[in-house]
């Protein structure tokens, strides 16, 4: 499915550089549910298609801040390429792993999630701000 237009609305400003009309959104998807059940993520993204483990409706806050998130992955991978991407966000798990000591932390202290946090993060507050674009 694409991204609806009141969630594109909300997001355009995020994502100057992305086309969101070229970003596939898979719910429900076979990938989506081995990747919650491995690591209890709730999305994967691989170049512009992001797949969820759920269903997904879009007017829900939590899912539009999480399509934020998985839209930062998105630009990522438009800058580095597939390969050079995953590379990267491997080598970073890998060695955080070792400082770290668990899969979470580790997880949490990749560059590539600390940057999609960040934005989840700047979009969860627009919109239970009362500058939600959406509840006007």
């Amino acid at each position: 499915m694409k991204i609806l237009e009141d969630t594109k609305n909300l997001l355009s400003p995020f994502f100057p550089n992305l086309n969101l009309e070229e970003v596939l959104l898979i719910d429900g998807s076979i990938i989506g549910k081995v990747i919650m059940t491995l690591f209890g993520a709730s999305a994967i993204t691989f170049g512009d298609k992001i797949y969820f483990a759920e269903r997904l409706d879009q007017s829900n806050f939590f899912n539009m801040a999480l399509i934020g998130h998985e839209l930062v992955h998105v630009e990522q991978y438009k800058k580095l390429g597939m390969v050079r991407f995953l590379i990267r966000y491997l080598l970073e798990f890998v060695v955080n792993l070792r400082k770290e000591r668990t899969c979470r932390r580790a997880y949490m202290a990749i560059s590539f999630e600390r940057e999609a946090y960040q934005t989840e993060k700047m979009i969860l507050d627009l919109l239970i701000s009362n500058k939600n674009p959406i509840s006007k």
